[in-house]
């Protein structure tokens, strides 16, 4: 499913990617991966670039994607109380609206 998402994505984010894509990356122009657990730098394709950051303090510009990826990720955005736990899932989706595009999605 997550490939037929990126056939012919530019800008994709791969965010809580753990260092592993589990899809064909060609399908997009370029993609990065963001987790709290990586070091900046390049992926391991052509097109893949690592970056080190929290969904909750997305490391990049407005608007600097086409399409960003969740797998297996919304589960661990947990805080040390309830009210932590819908705050931190307020503000996971604030992050991701302010770094997808106008016409993008998030998948």
């Amino acid at each position: 499913m997550v490939s037929r998402e990126l056939r012919g994505q530019k800008r994709v984010l791969d965010v809580g990617n753990g260092g592993f894509f589990n899809y064909d990356t060609s399908l997009a122009e370029h993609v990065t991966a963001v987790d709290l657990f990586l070091k900046d730098g390049p992926g391991p394709g052509r097109n893949t670039t690592f970056r080190q950051g929290s969904i909750l303090d997305l490391p990049f510009p407005e608007c600097s994607f086409d399409c960003i990826v969740l797998q297996n990720v919304l589960h661990h955005v947990t805080g040390k109380t309830v009210t932590d736990n819908f705050q931190h899932l307020a503000r996971s989706m604030e992050e991701l609206h302010r770094c997808t595009s106008a016409g993008g999605k998030v998948v």
